[in-house]
This record gives structure tokens, C-alpha cells and sequence, in this order.
């Protein structure tokens, strides 16, 4: 959706609509993405959940100057191209969604050892 955002030929209600439903979609997996930290994580899920938040929260500190050199480069002199955002940040979501087929929600990182399991009952 976002890569349709610099095709909508200049009409700004368009882009907009795009980029609002590229952002609802995105958001319609965070709940995905926490019930897995749940299921990784059992015990230490918030644990999980901290660092997967603190790694989106770095890539974002990372992307900024990353999409301000791709914007200068694909620009001329004194004049940026800021639509290169765009497909920089298209690139990434598919990059994630590539990523996602890898995890296994069902493998844990703890294995927690016997004595552990006799006192939860």
C-alpha cells in the first residue's frame, strides 16, 4: 500500500487514504506480534515484549538518518527526493514480513527444569 502512495498522481486525499490503511493494516498485526511474545516468553513474555519494543524503537532512531542520505541521494544537489521514504519504508515492512515466516511461536527460549514446574500447581 505504501508503494501506491507516489502512483496517486498528486491527489493528497489519495495518499492519504493509502497511508492511513497501510497504518490500520500494520496495526491489525500487533496483536499477533504480542501473543507471540506471550507464547515465547511464558513466564518472561514481558521480558520478550520489552525487547521486541526497544529493537523497533532503535530501527526507527537507525531509519531517520538512513532515509535523510537515501532522500539527498536520490535527489540533486540542495533539492532531496523525500518520496524515496516511501519505498524505503515498504522495503522494510516487507523485510518484516519476510522475518515473520521464520518465527515459531510455538518454540519456547526458556526451558524451565523440573522443580520449576512443581511449584506452579
Amino acid at each position: 500500500m505504501l508503494v501506491a502512495i507516489p502512483g496517486s498522481g498528486g491527489h493528497v486525499g489519495l495518499a492519504h487514504f493509502f497511508l492511513g490503511l497501510a497504518s490500520f493494516v500494520k496495526d491489525c498485526g500487533m496483536a499477533a506480534s504480542w501473543s507471540t511474545a506471550i507464547d515465547i516468553g511464558h513466564r518472561y513474555s514481558r521480558t520478550v515484549a520489552g525487547f521486541m519494543s526497544t529493537v523497533g524503537n532503535l530501527s526507527q532512531v537507525i531509519a531517520v538518518p538512513v532515509v535523510t542520505w537515501l532522500a539527498m541521494l536520490a535527489g540533486s544537489r540542495g533539492h532531496p527526493n523525500w518520496r524515496v521514504r516511501l519505498s524505503f519504508y515498504a522495503a522494510m515492512f516487507f523485510v518484516a514480513a519476510v522475518c515473520w515466516r521464520f518465527v515459531e511461536p510455538r518454540r519456547r527460549i526458556i526451558v524451565y527444569s523440573a522443580s520449576d514446574h512443581e511449584g506452579s500447581n
